[in-house]
C-alpha cells in the first residue's frame, strides 16, 4: 500500500473544518467509489455487499450473498409502499404506485398536480392526498419557490425530491453506474438535497425561478433575507454564469456557489466539488 497525507477541507454548504489523515491510496479510491454507489442504492444495507463485490471481484464467496439483489430491492420497496397505502385506506393501489413512479421520474423538477391528475385520471384532491401521504411517510419532500410574497410561495408549483435515492432508483428500475445514467444530473441534485436537508432542515430550503426559466436549484434562508444559494451541475462545464446575473442582482445577500461532481473549469463563482 502506498500512503498519502490526505487533507480534507470541509467547506461544504457553509461549514468550515479541516482534517488531515494518513490514508492508503487504494482506500481513498475505494471510498470515492462508495459515494457513487451510496447515491445509487442509499437505503439498502445489502448494497454494501454489492459494491464490495464490484470493487473486489476476486472474492468469489461473496457472490451468493449478492445474488438476487435487485429483486430484493423491488420487493422491499413494494412492501414499504403497500403498507403505507393500506394504512392510509387507499383503495386504488395501482394508481398510487403509478404516481410514485411518475414522481421518481421527476426528481428536481416542478410538480404540477393538475397534470398528474390528468395523467392518472384521478381527482386533483386525490393526488393532493397521495402527495401528503408520501410526505408524511418521509418518502418525498416538496420544496417551495422563494418569493417576497408568502402567498405566492404557498401557491406556486413546488419541486420534488426523494428522501432516499435508493428507493427512487428502485421505482425507476435503474441501477446503472452514476456516470452511465441519462438522469445522473437529477439524481446528483437529489443527493445534494438530502445533504442540505440534514444540515439545514427542509423548511429552510427553497428554489428560485423566473417566468423565462432562469433557476437556482437551492436557496437556504439562514436569516431574514440572508443566506446561501447553490446551483447543482453534474459537470461544471454546464454552468453558465451569465444565466444567474438576474438572481445575483436581486439577491446580493445570497452568494451563489456551484456544486459539481466533475470539476473541469475555473470560474469566478465558487465551486464546491462533491
Amino acid at each position: 500500500f502506498n500512503f498519502a497525507n490526505y487533507t480534507i477541507s470541509e467547506q461544504y454548504f457553509g461549514k468550515n473544518k479541516t482534517y488531515s489523515y494518513l490514508i492508503s491510496l487504494p482506500i481513498i479510491y475505494f471510498f470515492i467509489s462508495i459515494i457513487a454507489k451510496f447515491i445509487e442504492y442509499c437505503f439498502i444495507p445489502n448494497a454494501f455487499l454489492k459494491l464490495i463485490y464490484i470493487s473486489y471481484n476476486n472474492i468469489p464467496y461473496l457472490f451468493p450473498l449478492v445474488a438476487g439483489f435487485f429483486a430484493n430491492c423491488s420487493e422491499l420497496v413494494n412492501s414499504y409502499l403497500k403498507k403505507d397505502a393500506l394504512e392510509a385506506g387507499i383503495r386504488v393501489e395501482l394508481k398510487f404506485f403509478k404516481l410514485c413512479r411518475l414522481l421518481a421520474d421527476q426528481v428536481g423538477e416542478l410538480i404540477n398536480q393538475n397534470e398528474l391528475s390528468n395523467t392518472l385520471q384521478l381527482a386533483v384532491g386525490t393526488v393532493d392526498n397521495y402527495l401528503l401521504l408520501l410526505q408524511k411517510s418521509f418518502i418525498v419532500q416538496l420544496i417551495p419557490p422563494k418569493f417576497g410574497n408568502l402567498r405566492k410561495e404557498l401557491t406556486k408549483m413546488p419541486k420534488i425530491y426523494f428522501n432516499d435515492t435508493g428507493l427512487r432508483n428502485v421505482l425507476c428500475n435503474n441501477f446503472l453506474a452514476l456516470n452511465d445514467r441519462f438522469d445522473k444530473g437529477n439524481l446528483f441534485e437529489n443527493a445534494v438535497y438530502t445533504r442540505l436537508r440534514k444540515l439545514y432542515g427542509n423548511d429552510a430550503i427553497k428554489y428560485w425561478r423566473t417566468a423565462d426559466g432562469n433557476e437556482v436549484d437551492f436557496i437556504i434562508e439562514e436569516n431574514l433575507n440572508k443566506g446561501l444559494a447553490y446551483e447543482v451541475k453534474y459537470n461544471d462545464v454546464l454552468f453558465k454564469p451569465s444565466k444567474y446575473k438576474k438572481f445575483q442582482i436581486a439577491y446580493p445577500s445570497f452568494p451563489l456557489q456551484v456544486i459539481s461532481n466533475i470539476a473541469e473549469k475555473n470560474e469566478t463563482i465558487k465551486l464546491i466539488k462533491m
